[in-house]
């Protein structure tokens, strides 16, 4: 699922980059959107490998 929302953000963005009519505001929020994915994805992995490959929480 994480990686379905990254290749997502990563479209989105790359749509804003090339589009000339899409406002200023989109750019700076969809780049955003794709470093906060990057880093809870990193971060969910890094708990489930020192949980001992179990769910965090359960």
């Amino acid at each position: 699922m994480s990686a379905c929302f990254f290749y997502g953000a990563f479209a989105a963005k790359a749509v804003f980059v090339c589009s000339r009519r899409m406002t200023g505001w989109l750019l700076p929020l969809a780049g955003g959107t794709l470093v906060v994915t990057i880093v809870v994805v990193w971060y969910t992995s890094a708990l489930w490998f020192l949980d001992g490959f179990h769910v965090p929480g359960f």
